[in-house]
């Protein structure tokens, strides 16, 4: 099925100066795996980081070089000038005398600055530079520097024109004369084809004219009042000098937040061209989700441009930086929009357009001119940009309002503690064991999760019954998922060991007993004692709870048998190695399906099913002797001549019931060979020539799906038991793949039946729905509130389930889809777009166990996130899956790195956990961590409540803080 985003043509068609980079918009088949998933190609962004990317592309004024040494002033300078008059140079007989006249003058004049001159030429010396020599050329003046009487910048400089030297300069002048400007000399301080503005004029000719004149510049006595009136004009300068500065800063500002602009709105165009181009897919959207299906797009948009300078900028700026747009992203786009053209707007100057002044002569009055009638222009732009209707879009409240519709509508309502749910997967024990599901509904479980890849419809049945017939009555509302078993890819059977079982205590390093070992005997299923099932919820004392944690070995014995022992009684045995051993009752406690009872041993134990158990009660002098010296096969044949097999004898024997059998395991190590064999065969080991050692057939595994024999291709990885194991095919048969063994555990790996096969860089065109999901669906549709959607891969695969369903009558039931495949991740925007077709309820599940083995352990860190990110943009509920608190549930005692995990997965809408002796206690565990976060932390966003560490700061003494305030801090710490 093809089912591909129409690409938009908006971001080929901006231009350059808008710093962003288009990126080709990649079908699902030809999607980039590294980078940003899905996304395509990432340009580096160039963005307004500098003037030289303005400079380039010819929006702003080039800076004006360094005045060459021995330039004639251009018209700018010859306007700065002073005025000044003609003197008639000295005859040539004076000229001795003159000089050194001029000479002594010089002298004594240094330490004031007064003028003289020298040779004919108007010289003035300062205290601090050396004398400044005017060339005799007539000068120019501006009448709008008239009255600032600022020195000119070649003056100041010591610059000298040598081409005009007719006459002598005096210091005074009462009418001075304009003069047009020089033809070329704009070019010559410019550069070719240029103009400067206000803000470059300032920085290469005015700012350095008017610090010289601040510092420097000393007027004759009496000449505008005095001491007065050059005050006044030191103070003109000073207020010129900050005025273009500020000027300076603001065009500076100006240009940064124009090209912001320009990014901002092209950004925009490109997501509503998106959306314009892939309008079918929200017109086949369900209504529910036709505004969701357009954020997605939105979003996808958004992120196919690297935009990560740009959030900079906007970030110093003190904007928002688009990093929380997921659930509304043009809505956050307009309003960034919004402030930077406000912004833009208080910097644009708003004055009328002014005519320039002639071609011939470019003064600075001109460049003004020119530069108010730009700034005009500028600003009447941004009016009318300010005035823009912008289209209705999803707002900020509407999107996460949508968001959590969603999630009630898929997962129930929402716990009163806590907004994140929690989700469980229920053993086969489930259906018998009613304490199990009322303690998991008490700890805190919203969800209960049944998968379809074990046991069958008569275990899935009992488990549902007893989820809601619970929850009803405890008050705990909780849903239930059914979780298709998609493609089985797993490891054949092997071949079964002895059903036994070994316990040992606890010793030392000398090997000193520390604590002896504790068992649990519990009646056999099909022991005659066992009671029927109750209707009312069983009482579970805390002795029954703490011996539910020991090692449990089934007894198969009679009701008068069990019933009859007490604490202190002797069991004796010979163990599977055909030693005696004695177990001592410690104590009998009560079941859910009789007495159980708790024994010790200070020795090792290995049992074994039909070993014959006896009794000796406490007190006795009966011979606690067991049959030493028979093997265990002999003592099971004396059993089962007596007759006791069947459920323990009158004369006081019991026997172990059915123990699991033990697994045979294949050992690998690098550089080993594995065969695949096509069927369900059971698997062997190795085998070698007895006599040289050769091997003569390598270990082999069976797999049971045919698309591994017909589409697999050598070179390709093949990774086992959730990565722990790594090879790559070496031949391909009709019957068998060869695979070479190239990563283990330093020590060597052992593989078993029933793990994970993942084949991440081959297509074997699976189908979505198996034969047995699809006659699954049958028992689902009737019991359950969502399918889990296994393996799914593309859109064709979620549109085959959704036909299934309508199939049923069941448009309405919720689907989850799993995403646990390179491929899956790579399109899930088109599984989801696929999956809000339909009028039900839609979610997602990370499940990272596969997910990790197929992208690499490094990478699965940043895919989470991506999904969490798409999901939020489509406001579709996730769930966070896989091995969280696994350790707890397994073990009883967490790791740190799994406290912080499932911290995390409090920004995703439901956390699952899987089955495990102390599921409960893991449960009440991630309960407590999922109300602490939720102050904390919401999707991407860190909350700020107010922190305990914060309060000594806020008191006046520290003592005080700590003996005030201990009882607030406790009650922010409960609210958390």
């Amino acid at each position: 099925m093809a089912f591909e985003l129409a690409a938009s043509p908006a971001i080929a068609a901006i231009a350059p100066a808008s710093g962003l980079h288009p990126t080709r918009f990649p079908s699902s088949e030809q999607s980039h795996w590294m980078g940003s998933s899905f996304y395509g190609t990432r340009l580096p962004y160039r963005g307004p980081t500098s003037l030289q990317a303005s400079y380039a592309r010819g929006s702003l004024f080039r800076p004006s070089p360094a005045l060459p040494l021995a330039t004639p002033p251009c018209a700018p300078c010859a306007r700065n000038q002073r005025p000044v008059t003609r003197v008639p140079p000295p005859s040539a007989s004076a000229s001795a005398s003159a000089a050194s006249s001029a000479a002594a003058a010089a002298s004594a004049s240094s330490s004031n600055g007064a003028s003289t001159l020298v040779n004919g030429t108007a010289v003035r010396s300062s205290p601090r530079l050396d004398p400044i020599v005017v060339p005799s050329e007539p000068a120019t003046s501006s009448p709008a520097f008239a009255d600032s009487k600022m020195p000119s910048a070649h003056s100041a400089d010591g610059i000298s024109d040598a081409s005009s030297a007719e006459a002598p300069l005096s210091l005074r002048s009462s009418s001075p004369t304009r003069q047009p400007a020089r033809p070329g000399l704009i070019e010559r301080c410019f550069g070719p084809g240029t103009a400067p503005s206000v803000a470059e004029a300032a920085s290469s000719l005015l700012v350095p004219l008017a610090e010289h004149a601040i510092s420097n510049w000393a007027l004759p006595s009496g000449t505008s009042g005095g001491r007065s009136g050059s005050e006044a004009r030191v103070l003109r300068a000073k207020r010129a000098v900050q005025s273009l500065e500020e000027e300076k800063v603001r065009e500076e500002r100006r240009r940064e937040l124009s090209a912001l602009l320009e990014q901002l709105e092209a950004i925009r165009d490109h997501a509503n061209e998106l959306e314009m181009c892939n309008q079918h897919h929200l017109d086949l959207s369900a209504p529910r989700y036709r505004e969701s299906a357009r954020n997605l797009l939105h979003y996808m948009a958004l992120r196919n441009i690297d935009v990560r300078h740009l959030q900079q900028a906007l970030a110093h700026l003190g904007l928002s930086s688009l990093g929380r747009t997921e659930a509304h992203t043009l809505a956050s786009i307009h309003a960034v929009t919004r402030v930077v053209r406000s912004m833009l707007r208080e910097l644009t100057p708003k004055t009328k357009s002014s005519s320039s002044s002639s071609s011939s002569s470019l003064s600075l009055s001109s460049a003004k001119t020119k530069t108010k009638s730009k700034s005009s222009n500028l600003a009447s732009q941004v009016e009318a940009l300010a005035t823009d209707v912008l289209p209705p879009v999803l707002d900020f409240a509407d999107g996460d309002r949508q968001l959590q519709s969603n999630t009630v509508d898929l997962l129930g309502p929402h716990p009163p503690h806590r907004k994140t749910f929690i989700m469980v997967t229920l053993p086969a024990e489930a259906a018998t064991d009613r304490a199990l599901v009322a303690g998991l509904l008490g700890a805190g479980m919203n969800v209960a999760r049944v998968n379809c890849a074990h046991d069958d419809a008569a275990v899935w049945g009992k488990i549902v019954a007893n989820v809601r017939k619970l929850s009803a009555q405890l008050g705990r509302p909780c849903r239930i998922l059914m979780d298709l078993a998609g493609p089985k890819l797993r490891t054949g059977p092997m071949p079964n060991g002895p059903r036994v079982l070994r316990l040992k205590p606890k010793k030392d390093a000398r090997g000193t007993v520390q604590s002896p070992l504790r068992a649990l005997l519990v009646p056999a299923p099909s022991s005659t004692h066992s009671s029927s099932s109750s209707s009312t919820i069983p009482q579970v004392t805390v002795a029954a709870a703490a011996a539910a944690s020991l090692p449990t070995i089934p007894l198969q014995a009679s009701k008068m048998w069990v019933q009859g022992l007490r604490a202190g009684d002797v069991l004796s045995m010979v163990d599977a190695q055909g030693k005696k051993r004695a177990l001592e009752v410690a104590e009998v406690v009560p079941g859910p399906k009789g007495p159980q009872v708790v024994v010790e041993c200070s020795k090792s134990v290995v049992f074994e099913t039909g070993l014959p158990v006896s009794i000796n009660r406490a007190g006795s002098k009966k011979n606690k002797k067991g049959k030493a010296g028979k093997s265990a096969v002999e003592l099971r044949a004396t059993a089962a001549a007596a007759g006791g097999s069947g459920g323990g004898s009158a004369g006081g024997e019991a026997y172990i019931g059915e123990l699991p059998a033990s697994e045979e395991a294949i050992e690998l190590s690098v550089g080993d060979e594995l065969l695949i064999v096509r069927g369900e065969g059971e698997g062997s080991k190795a085998q070698y020539d007895a006599a040289t050692g050769v091997l003569v057939r390598p270990a082999s595994v069976s797999c049971s799906l045919e698309q591994v024999f017909t589409n697999l291709k050598e070179g390709e990885p093949v990774k086992l038991d959730d990565g722990k194991i790594e090879g790559v095919v070496e031949a391909v048969g009709s019957e068998e793949v060869r695979v070479r063994i190239t990563k283990t555990p330093p020590a060597g790996a052992k593989l078993k039946s029933e793990k994970a096969l993942n084949l991440p860089d081959s297509d074997l065109q699976l189908q979505g729905l198996t034969a047995k999901d699809i006659a699954d669906l049958d028992f689902i549709v009737s019991h359950a509130d969502m399918v889990a959607f296994s393996f799914v891969n593309d859109a064709s695969d979620v549109s085959m389930l959704q036909d299934e369903l309508a199939k049923r009558g069941a448009d309405d039931l919720g689907v989850v889809l799993k995403i646990e495949t390179k491929r899956a991740f790579q399109n899930l925007p088109w599984l989801m777009l696929q999956g809000m077709r339909g009028s039900g309820p839609l979610g997602v599940m990370i499940a990272r166990g596969d997910m990790a083995v197929e992208c690499g352990w490094e990478r699965l860190a940043e895919v989470q996130e991506e999904v969490l990110w798409l999901c939020e943009a489509a406001h579709v509920p996730t769930i966070w899956a896989t091995q969280v608190l696994e350790g707890l549930a397994k073990t009883g005692l967490p790791s740190r790195a799994e406290i912080t995990d499932a911290a995390m997965g409090e920004r995703a809408e439901c956390v699952m956990l899987n089955k495990g002796l102390h599921i409960a206690a893991a449960v009440t565990t991630l309960d407590d961590i999922l109300q602490r976060m939720r102050s904390h932390q919401m999707k991407k966003q860190s909350m700020m409540r107010p922190l305990q560490l914060s309060h000594p700061f806020v008191t006046i003494s520290y003592s005080s803080a700590s003996s005030d305030s201990s009882d607030s801090s406790d009650s922010s710490d409960e609210e958390a």
